[in-house]
């Protein structure tokens, strides 16, 4: 919460330890950039945001980069979590009203919520904004979307508004789902609940599904929407479909788990963990097998023992990626620092 204005996004080769930066807020630290998606693992189709005065969501599309009109078309709302349909024609945005209340007792520094949340859609053929009224009225809270493998449904977490910051305990965030018709950009009419936190507890976040389409991994807290604050977050894991749950303890700690991807042949997990410190956030690779069973993870190799000690910055929102995005650095400057 103070960090951000060092704040950026990189690529680590895995295949050695050469990390680069593909963007950064070093020409402007009065801007906030974060939550990137790509479509199907591809580094030449990619968006991030970046926040603040003259910011706004770039595309990089086709060797192209543009600023997307989303706060100036449709119901002019800006995005917030972004997820890229598979098939790479839409993308799928919460957009939250997000505060923080700092704490000023308990173990938990402070609680990050939300005081209202939609779903929007991006047609990047039309350049338009695409809403349906389920997602859009103050009845419901909807938020982290995410595509089946097939992009046929939309997942996301859903909840019943509460009076925040107060009553945030109160906050439980069911999954959901609702079919998608590609060719129209419309959703279907049935809404599936897939875990009912009302009655089983919890609050989910950050549903993942497989690219196999075999199975969904999500983060489960105690309550509300920020697992990364919630040192009892855990990674929960279902088979699809059917939803039976899949034994995942081993990827767990005593500390906050929190965002997490698979890798594109569904065999690598990729997450976030707060357990060697309690503080920064870093990352965890697991194996799993193609019976289901997912193995023991490990730290994100470094080239130094002590990198993950000695480097006081944490780690979010990690992604797979087929190969190295390489951005028009020249365009970067011309659309978010003109000054640079």
């Amino acid at each position: 919460y103070e960090g951000w204005n060092v704040l950026g996004i990189y690529q680590r080769n895995l295949t050695s330890f050469e990390e680069k930066e593909i963007v950064s807020n070093r020409a402007d630290k009065g801007k906030c950039i974060n939550c990137h998606s790509f479509a199907d693992y591809s580094p030449q189709q990619m968006m991030f945001h970046v926040r603040g005065e003259g910011g706004g969501t770039a595309l990089w599309k086709d060797g192209e980069l543009s600023k997307l009109p989303l706060e100036t078309t449709g119901p002019k709302k800006s995005g917030t979590y972004p997820m890229w349909h598979p098939h790479g024609r839409y993308i799928v945005f919460s957009s939250n009203v997000t505060r923080q209340s700092f704490l000023s007792e308990g173990e938990k520094a402070l609680e990050v919520y939300d005081l209202q949340s939609d779903l929007i859609l991006y047609d990047t053929q039309t350049k338009s904004v695409l809403t349906d009224p389920r997602f859009m009225d103050e009845a419901h809270w909807e938020t982290f979307p995410a595509w089946s493998a097939d992009g046929k449904w939309l997942y996301y977490c859903g909840a019943l508004p509460c009076q925040m910051p107060m009553d945030y305990k109160k906050l439980r965030y069911s999954l959901c789902r609702v079919g998608f018709d590609e060719q129209t950009g419309r959703f279907g009419e049935r809404i599936d609940t897939i875990y009912n936190a009302e009655r089983a507890g919890g609050s989910v976040s950050f549903p993942r599904l497989s690219p196999d389409g075999r199975y969904l991994l999500y983060t489960k807290a105690a309550c509300a929407t920020f697992p990364i604050w919630h040192k009892e977050s855990d990674l929960k894991m279902m088979k699809l479909p059917g939803g039976e749950e899949v034994d995942v303890e081993i990827l767990n700690s005593g500390e906050a788990e929190s965002y997490h991807s698979w890798s594109s042949n569904s065999r690598w997990i990729l997450f976030s963990s707060r357990r060697l410190d309690g503080r920064h956030t870093r990352l965890f690779i697991a194996w799993m097998d193609s019976e289901g069973k997912v193995h023991k993870p490990f730290l994100l190799p470094q080239q130094r023992a002590g990198h993950n000690t000695l480097r006081m910055k944490s780690y979010n929102i990690p992604e797979f990626v087929k190969g190295e995005v390489i951005l028009p650095q020249k365009q970067v400057n011309a659309l978010f620092f003109p000054q640079k």
